[in-house]
């Protein structure tokens, strides 16, 4: 960010502050509380999964490939903890295209999961359908 950019932004802060107003959220403010929020869900999946699930849940089809379950817990950690985090500090103008695209495409890989097994346990399919609800909550840009 620009230095005066950043003096703008402070001085609009500290104007509403003596007005007794709060400051309003930025998007990318909104999509870091998301990560967030993403994180945890996915603690709790994975605190559930493997070693609970069924040998028939441990593996499902997507994009054509098969996957295993803990291939796909730590290609969603790596993607919570590096990549998404990377697409908001860039400061690219298309980061923010570039980090929905990367959350539909996690998204439909839980989708695939979720349609490709039957799930014993209980706790672990309200985990996923957490985890995909959440995708969907997706802050939009004209939401700041």
């Amino acid at each position: 960010m620009k230095p005066w950019a950043q003096i703008q932004r402070l001085w609009l802060a500290l104007r509403l502050t003596w007005q007794g107003k709060t400051v309003p959220r930025s998007i990318h403010g909104l999509h870091w509380d998301w990560l967030a929020e993403a994180k945890a869900l996915l603690q709790e999946l994975s605190a559930i999964s493997p070693e609970n699930t069924p040998p028939t849940d441990r593996h499902f089809r997507y994009e054509g490939k098969e996957m295993a379950l803990p291939t796909f817990i730590a290609w969603w950690e790596h993607c919570l903890e590096r990549e998404l985090p990377s697409l908001l500090r860039s400061g690219n103008a298309y980061a923010l295209t570039a980090f929905q695209a990367q959350v539909w495409n996690l998204k439909d890989a839980l989708l695939a999961w979720q349609a490709s097994a039957a799930f014993a346990d209980e706790t672990l399919q309200l985990a996923l359908s957490s985890l995909i609800q959440h995708c969907q909550k997706l802050p939009q840009q004209g939401e700041d």
